[in-house]
């Protein structure tokens, strides 16, 4: 159901419409009331009578989501993962030599980096979506967008699940984004292409789709999808495995509750292990213990029970050589901790 159709439902026990957001009391009331039923849905910046689409300022956006997260955390006794689906969206309508950049920067602010697996005992770092492809999907936004079309402009939106970038204007009918391999090269603008060849930001005509190609084979877990949304082509960089993520990150919050809102030597350890693939004694020696304290050695269990660590030689525990290295549920968990902190 659409938010169109959605609004014109009438308020119940789990649907509710607020034209401002309401006070911390009011919305953990809310809260702790869905989840104490089948759960529920609060629509903020919808005006009551006439029912209608009102919006929240942009630039509010940011505090508006900082502060239910932390209303949820801080006096909801459940534990309760608010979905917040919406990030960020920005209109790029600046010099065009400078909105491919400016495009580029927005992502970078509102997407992150995680731990997704070790080259050797050092931890493998990458961006949470494929930049190369980004980029070249803003770059022919911009160099590709139907400028005929007045009052439009790209438009950039980030999701918890998703990114877009929709540009003015149809995908020509000679480029077919299904088969990125074909070195397919075609120009809508034949004055503006030339002038962003000589600034650089064309690196080579007809190589475009294929950069974008090759850095989503780096990224089984994104899918990318497009289509032609009324008169604009809008192209999506979908998460797959964002709803077992989700569901995974609540497992943690209910397991390990305690850690999460305590800054322990549980997590300072996980830490450690996370930057490093770590033995026994240099975690001690990181946490500035001169000697393997008792205590240490049960946290470290308590990692390998939880499947948050995990051995690197695991058909031999005892070895002399043996370390320890993260795991995809330890980095999930980290994430949980970063959000609380931020």
């Amino acid at each position: 159901m659409n938010i169109l159709t959605k609004i014109q439902q009438p308020e119940g026990r789990r649907l509710e419409f607020k034209e401002v957001p309401p006070t911390n009391a009011e919305l953990a009331r809310t809260i702790v009331s869905f989840a104490n039923d089948a759960g529920g849905e609060l629509f903020v910046g919808i005006k009551n009578n006439p029912r209608e689409i009102t919006g929240l300022p942009q630039h509010q956006l940011d505090t508006i989501e900082n502060r239910i997260s932390n209303i949820v955390n801080d006096q909801c006794t459940i534990i309760v993962l608010p979905e917040i689906t919406f990030i960020d969206q920005k209109t790029i309508g600046t010099s065009i030599s400078l909105q491919p950049e400016e495009a580029y920067q927005f992502v970078l602010r509102h997407i992150s980096q995680g731990t997704e697996d070790y080259k050797g005992v050092y931890r493998n770092d990458r961006w949470e979506y494929p930049l190369i492809a980004i980029r070249e999907v803003i770059r022919n936004a911009v160099i590709h967008r139907d400028y005929s079309l007045t009052g439009k402009d790209i438009k950039i939106a980030i999701f918890d699940d998703k990114l877009e970038i929709t540009s003015p204007g149809k995908l020509l009918p000679t480029v077919d984004f299904n088969d990125m391999d074909a070195g397919q090269s075609d120009v809508r603008n034949k004055v503006l292409a030339p002038v962003f060849k000589r600034l650089g930001i064309i690196e080579q005509w007809g190589n475009g789709l294929q950069l974008i190609a090759d850095d989503l084979n780096a990224y089984p877990e994104i899918e990318l999808a497009w289509k032609e949304a009324g008169i604009a082509f809008r192209v999506s960089f979908i998460k797959k495995n964002y709803q077992a993520q989700l569901e995974s990150q609540l497992e943690l919050r209910h397991e390990l509750e305690h850690e999460l809102q305590h800054e322990s030597l549980f997590s300072k350890t996980l830490q450690i292990v996370a930057t490093k693939t770590s033995a026994t004694k240099e975690i001690a020696l990181a946490l500035g213990q001169k000697n393997i304290s008792g205590y240490l050695k049960k946290v470290i269990g308590k990692l390998l029970e939880q499947q948050l660590i995990e051995w690197t030689i695991p058909e031999t525990p005892k070895s002399s050589k043996q370390q320890y290295k993260i795991t995809k549920r330890g980095v999930a968990f980290l994430q949980l901790l970063h959000k609380k902190n931020e």
